[in-house]
């Protein structure tokens, strides 16, 4: 398992347990990529804009909507990045 899929795993599995998450909670480099990669496999995602706290600059927080269909896809994508298909 390489460590792009690592990473969609962990954040993947933090938004299914209810966790907001921005870039800066991703400890890998240009960790957008990962919640584009999400919302690109059909995965919807709630954006909200958080201002920065050390600057005028702002990143995006995010949550997994949570509609059953939403829930459901998600969960897919997680068993098949993790090979349980």
């Amino acid at each position: 398992m390489n460590n792009k899929t690592t990473h969609l795993i962990n954040i993947l599995t933090q938004l299914l347990d209810g966790k907001k998450l921005s870039s800066i909670d991703i400890r890998a480099s240009n960790s957008n990529q990962y919640f584009c990669t999400i919302k690109n496999n059909g995965i919807e995602l709630i954006e909200v804009i958080k201002p920065n706290l050390t600057n005028r600059g702002y990143h995006l927080e995010r949550r997994l909507n949570l509609s059953d269909d939403n829930l459901k896809k998600a969960k897919q994508y997680l068993d098949k990045l993790k090979g349980i298909v």
